[in-house]
């Protein structure tokens, strides 16, 4: 008979750009007399790598903020959910905008690591303001600076 440890929160992940086509899990799991955050990850359709962000058995409200870090961290790094157990479709990101959020079209400013052809998106985006003093139609995608060209520049 197979036992299985009951699951208090978990999230199942997924990343897909290019050839990479990653997964990751991670669960807040019974131990003792406290919680333990655990997760796997690894390609996906693989054996996936496992184990715990707590090296011992820690109380619920410390694992769930371990749990919400470790998931915000990956969504951050371009991950989306594939299924979470909170009850929500994303859980996770119901975090307070710390200025206005701009309106479709208007122009802002932005940092980034790098962006992505295939899908568009940029990769950890920080939000510096909005900007008023370049027109729309001068914003073009050709200024971005993309994954392969970082690797390019960074071999040159």
């Amino acid at each position: 008979m197979i036992q299985t440890i009951p699951t208090i929160q978990s999230a199942s992940l997924h990343y897909r750009e290019g050839s990479s086509d990653k997964v990751y899990q991670a669960a807040i799991e019974p131990k003792g007399e406290g919680y333990i955050v655990t997760f796997a990850y690894g390609r996906r359709g693989s054996t996936l790598s496992t184990g715990t962000k707590t090296s011992y058995p820690v109380s619920l409200g410390e694992a769930s903020q371990v749990f919400d870090k470790l998931i915000a961290s990956k969504l951050a790094k371009g991950y989306q959910y594939d299924s979470a157990s909170a009850g929500e479709t994303k859980p996770y990101q119901n975090y307070q905008p710390n200025h206005e959020v701009p309106a479709p079209g208007e122009v802002c400013e932005c940092k980034y690591l790098y962006a992505f052809l295939d899908s568009g998106s940029i990769y950890q985006p920080v939000y510096l303001g909005k900007r008023c003093d370049i027109p729309a139609n001068e914003c073009t995608v050709d200024q971005l600076k993309y994954k392969n060209e970082a690797h390019e520049k960074s071999a040159a």
